[in-house]
């Protein structure tokens, strides 16, 4: 049966199955959980130290948002994702090409050039599937091409065994997945390397509505290997038209009114001035 031909998820695992008993790619459970061993930085270096270096470069990633309104449907953090695919594009060990999967994660092509740079938009594949059967055997797929080195993909609707076969797959084959879910899956099990809840971040105070940058308050929810915390680990984010790129904006606390070199005052002053 070709590609575009029906299969049902029982056909599909079979397939897979017999993909991995020809090329012995083993399923153990253990093989999820096992320290990555390479990191995609995202240039956003409080990030980066909390991960120790970056994100898995061979594993997936889920990425809840943005918050659905009354009567409007999901839509997926595209301007982070395509960040993202940047720096995967980036990672001198991973291949060229990026595979879009799902219409919901297809960006417009404007946001994948950043000034004269179109590698992204020239080295990206679009596929349409058109329901989530498809879209888990498109994404498998793209795992195991040798030329694709990072996966975008629609999660909505994959399950805890979804979840795991395409954890397992991206380690075997050193691939980076990125899928975006809607927020009301956010407490569906996964096999997820790591998990994040992405927010609108309210506007400055004094910008006109047309000089609005998009800015996010993004959530770390869980990371494999990562001790929990009882403090959310949350920074916020903020887009840049000019560079076409995701920066990281000011840290929660000092949002929050934290205290400035200058407001320290007797012991606190002493311990800034001497260190």
């Amino acid at each position: 049966m070709g590609i575009g031909g029906h299969v049902d998820l029982r056909e599909l695992a079979e397939r897979i199955r017999a993909i991995e008993h020809r090329h012995d790619v083993g399923v153990s459970p253990c093989f999820v959980d096992e320290p990555a061993a390479d990191r995609i930085a995202t240039s956003w270096a409080e990030i980066d130290a909390e991960l120790g270096g970056g994100l898995p470069a061979d594993g997936l990633h889920e990425w809840f948002g943005m918050e659905e309104a009354a009567g409007r449907r999901w839509l997926p953090p595209l301007c982070i994702l395509t960040h993202l695919a940047w720096q995967a594009l980036d990672h001198r060990s991973l291949s060229p090409w990026t595979v879009w999967i799902g219409k919901s994660c297809h960006p417009y092509p404007r946001i994948l050039i950043r000034g004269d740079d179109r590698r992204l938009l020239e080295r990206s594949l679009f596929v349409a599937p058109r329901d989530v059967t498809t879209r888990l055997w498109a994404i498998d797929l793209a795992l195991r091409s040798p030329p694709v080195g990072c996966v975008i993909a629609d999660g909505s609707a994959l399950d805890r065994a979804a979840t795991q076969r395409i954890q397992l797959l991206a380690r075997k084959q050193t691939k980076a997945v990125f899928a975006a879910r809607p927020t009301k899956e956010i407490s569906e099990l996964s096999a997820a390397q790591t998990r994040w809840r992405v927010c609108i971040a309210p506007a400055e105070k004094g910008k006109a509505a047309g000089s609005v940058t998009p800015r996010w308050k993004v959530e770390l929810l869980r990371c494999k290997g990562m001790r929990p915390v009882k403090v959310p680990r949350e920074w916020r984010l903020e887009w840049n038209r000019a560079e076409g790129a995701v920066h990281l904006s000011a840290r929660l606390a000092d949002l929050a009114g934290a205290q400035t070199p200058s407001r320290l005052t007797g012991p606190a002053r002493r311990r800034q001035q001497t260190a």
